[in-house]
């Protein structure tokens, strides 16, 4: 990362104090658009020098039309998520592509000069293609030195089994990176490819350094607390769904330290259920659920109780107590991932350490979002 950039602080979008967006010293107000302007892009290989060279040409016109067209509506601002498009993501532009060359008719290409056309009229960039990140294979498992490196192999090849798993875009995925240290440290590590992303129009300026990007989203519509109150997290691998059971425990040890206060405060536990084991039930949720999935699949002792007691739960089935650990645990778990994103977000470069960042772009209607933001 190169921060020490010649382009004046004032220059970035910034949040004063009090919460207003500010730009040269003056209050910023933006009306934006979310859109797609960088065209089709990738021409193939097949067509040869000129044709590439026609179709360029053509695609950077339809570029200018458009960012006028932007213009006389009143825009100066688009959120995108450029690189991440349908037609796009496979070649991962911004990401991967970085030797691209003006006119070459890559996706690189035709992104970096939409950014340059809306650049010179004035047109900022809410910047949301930090959703596409590539995908995610056993073979990425070295970006962390752990010892379950074997086991986590396996929960990505059975993931992988039901598709390509998109780092950024597949929701069970994102969810996953909030307990799994691995998924977590390749979204940082592939956003430090994203940021590095130069733009051949402006000098080679990276994306992380350029004041064009106001604004950087750290997902889309995550809605984290949705899927982990409804129990998407269940559909993963048993390799992954153990982890947060045990997050689970070890925050109610670092609350209540044993099973006698845990008791106490909630009145009763599961039969089985015991900090000294790990095995307490990451439960209540949403729906009415089968207690069997919701424990750790490395204790038979507690699988073995339920069978003989009460199997499905419901949030009737436990006190107001319990209910509410079950909340304040996942605000703490979601929202210090969140956090620690943001803080690597930050290091990126000038534009990512001076513009806002935000931790999503949506509610579902539920409270614990709307305090996250």
């Amino acid at each position: 990362m190169s921060d020490c950039i010649d382009i004046p602080d004032a220059d970035y979008v910034r949040a004063t104090p009090s919460g207003e967006l500010e730009l040269r010293g003056e209050r910023a107000r933006f009306w934006g658009l979310v859109v797609a302007v960088a065209g089709e892009g990738f021409l193939g290989t097949s067509a040869d020098a000129a044709g590439i060279a026609d179709k360029v040409a053509a695609n950077q016109r339809a570029i200018e039309r458009f960012a006028d067209r932007m213009v006389a509506m009143g825009y100066n601002m688009m959120r995108c998520w450029e690189g991440g498009y349908e037609r796009q993501r496979s070649e991962a532009p911004l990401l991967a592509n970085h030797d691209y060359r003006p006119g070459d008719g890559s996706n690189a290409d035709a992104i970096a000069y939409a950014f340059h056309a809306l650049n010179k009229r004035g047109i900022k960039v809410w910047m949301s293609s930090t959703n596409t990140l590539g995908t995610v294979s056993p073979d990425d498992v070295a970006v962390c030195d752990r010892p379950d490196a074997d086991a986590w192999r396996a929960a990505v090849g059975e993931m992988a089994q039901e598709g390509p798993i998109e780092l950024g875009r597949v929701t069970k995925s994102l969810l996953l990176g909030a307990v799994d240290e691995r998924f977590e440290a390749l979204m940082i590590a592939r956003w430090r490819m994203l940021t590095d992303f130069p733009n051949r129009y402006k000098g080679g300026l990276r994306l992380g350094d350029d004041p064009q990007m106001a604004v950087w989203e750290l997902s889309n519509e995550h809605f984290p607390f949705r899927h982990f109150f409804n129990a998407d997290w269940q559909k993963l691998p048993a390799f992954f769904r153990d982890q947060f059971t045990q997050r689970w425990n070890a925050w109610l040890t670092e609350k209540y330290g044993d099973d006698a206060a845990l008791q106490a405060a909630w009145r009763f536990l599961l039969p089985g259920e015991s900090l000294q084991t790990n095995s307490v039930a990451l439960l209540p949720l949403a729906k009415r659920v089968d207690g069997a999935l919701y424990v750790n699949d490395n204790n038979p002792a507690v699988l073995d109780s339920l069978q003989v007691t009460e199997q499905h739960y419901s949030r009737a089935d436990f006190t107001e107590h319990r209910a509410r650990d079950v909340v304040a645990f996942a605000c703490d778990l979601i929202i210090s991932h969140k956090q620690r994103l943001a803080a690597a977000l930050r290091t990126m470069g000038k534009s990512c350490r001076l513009s806002p960042v935000l931790f999503d772009s949506g509610n579902a209607f539920r409270i614990q979002s709307a305090w996250m933001h």
